[in-house]
């Protein structure tokens, strides 16, 4: 499994300039290991995830659900 970084790249959105960050998922299981109804549910889902990113607000969300999983 090759690690590989998102592309930033600059574009122009209506005049002004943005960075823009191109995700890539690896699968880690094979396409008959997995449903293919999940897998691709899973891939959006960490696309959206990766786009998003991990603020502090993402953060404190997974702390929470942690202590709540563990009560």
């Amino acid at each position: 499994m090759s690690a590989e970084s998102p592309v930033n790249e600059k574009a122009s959105v209506h005049g002004d300039t943005k960075d823009e960050v191109r995700v890539v998922t690896e699968d880690l299981f094979t396409d008959d290991a997995v449903d293919p109804v999940y897998q691709a549910k899973a891939r959006i889902l960490n696309d959206a995830i990766q786009e998003i990113g991990m603020g502090r607000y993402q953060w404190g969300l997974f702390v929470v659900t942690g202590f709540g999983w563990l009560a």
